[in-house]
């Protein structure tokens, strides 16, 4: 079951955002979006921490979304081997 979360979540790569964000934000990793776009998560490598920077494009707020993604996130940083290091912020 773990081998099959670890193939449902797939980021994807952004490059104007990786040049436009990434010099402030540490190395982008890539943007996770969750299955009906309700969630938005942006990921960097700061050396300390790996961080999911998590927007609600659809204008919902994390109370109202649906979607499936803070399990789905932290699986992802486990298999990736960052899991002690990985955060979640939150916009407003």
């Amino acid at each position: 079951m773990e081998s099959l979360r670890e193939t449902q979540i797939q980021l994807v790569q952004d490059k104007e955002y990786e040049e436009e964000i990434g010099p402030y934000y540490g190395k982008y990793l890539g943007t996770f979006l969750s299955a009906r776009g309700q969630v938005r998560a942006d990921l960097f490598d700061g050396g300390s921490q790996v961080i999911a920077y998590i927007s609600f494009p659809t204008g919902l707020s994390a109370s109202n979304v649906e979607d499936h993604y803070v399990d789905e996130l932290y699986e992802y940083a486990k298999s990736q081997g960052f899991r002690d290091r990985f955060r979640l912020m939150f916009s407003e």
